[in-house]
């Protein structure tokens, strides 16, 4: 550890005898000991444990109770794991952070938005996912994720924007798409390992404006049930063997902006 983590760590360790601060207060300056960098007292110099609450506090922000309600260090390029502690803050509905994804995510039910895109998270997406009802943003995109997309993904019904672009997911796209009925925009592109053809359920997002598909495994004819989807603009498949064999009256519900197919 450097010279300021270590103080920092003691520091802590004082605050838990001395402090007023709420339990959340503790919870973040916990989180904080942990981290290995030289330049965590500058980020965080607003961090101070005589304060009732973190309210005030840089990158955090609080709903009028005074209870946590976003999270946002995007900004900070920190070298931590996902902070464990943060499952117990029960109004926490935005959290913007880096590290991996643990299982625990799933006890985090407040949540409506969870963005981890553009880090270097590994490992796979915990079917725990599945456990955030309230979650509409879900942003996963530009990181080393493996494995499928769960299942359970269907059980966060008022999803609006799934994010997946950019990992090394695979397997095929999960039947149960077709239950996120608030879906939006849909982005699974640049996941090779992803296969399989476009499930027939997509058909059932009837919101869905994006569904990016391109630079996949996937194969077979883009469905004809497609053409339901009223309100899809931008249909991304190039690079992927997806063919639209159809003739084109059966797409004919579509109202274009941007169709993306290989030239075949």
């Amino acid at each position: 550890m450097s010279g300021n983590a270590n103080l920092i760590f003691l520091l802590f360790l004082n605050i838990l005898a001395i402090s007023a601060l709420n339990q959340e207060g503790l919870s973040l300056l916990s989180w904080l000991s942990i981290f290995n960098s030289s330049h965590s007292a500058t980020f965080f110099a607003s961090w101070n444990a005589t304060h009732k609450n973190p309210c005030q506090w840089d990158y955090i922000k609080c709903n009028c109770d005074g209870f946590v309600s976003e999270i946002n260090i995007s900004s900070i390029d920190l070298c931590t794991t996902f902070p464990i502690q943060f499952v117990s803050f029960n109004f926490l509905t935005t959290l913007v952070l880096i590290g991996e994804i643990p299982c625990s995510i799933g006890n985090m039910s407040s949540l409506v938005s969870l963005d981890l895109s553009y880090n270097a998270l590994t490992g796979r997406i915990p079917p725990e996912i599945g456990k955030l009802s309230q979650l509409q943003l879900l942003s996963l995109g530009s990181n080393s994720l493996q494995d499928g997309i769960p299942t359970e993904i269907g059980n966060c019904s008022k999803l609006q924007q799934l994010l997946l672009f950019g990992n090394q997911l695979s397997g095929r796209i999960p039947l149960e798409i077709g239950q996120l009925r608030a879906l939006e925009s849909f982005r699974a592109g640049g996941n090779p390992g992803i296969c399989g053809e476009i499930p027939m359920q997509m058909s059932q997002c009837k919101q869905l404006v994006f569904l990016g598909l391109a630079e996949t495994g996937m194969s077979g004819k883009i469905p004809y049930n497609i053409g339901e989807l009223k309100n899809l603009e931008i249909l991304s498949v190039y690079s992927a063997n997806l063919t639209a064999k159809q003739t084109w009256w059966e797409y004919s519900k579509i109202s274009w902006k941007l169709l993306e197919l290989d030239n075949d």
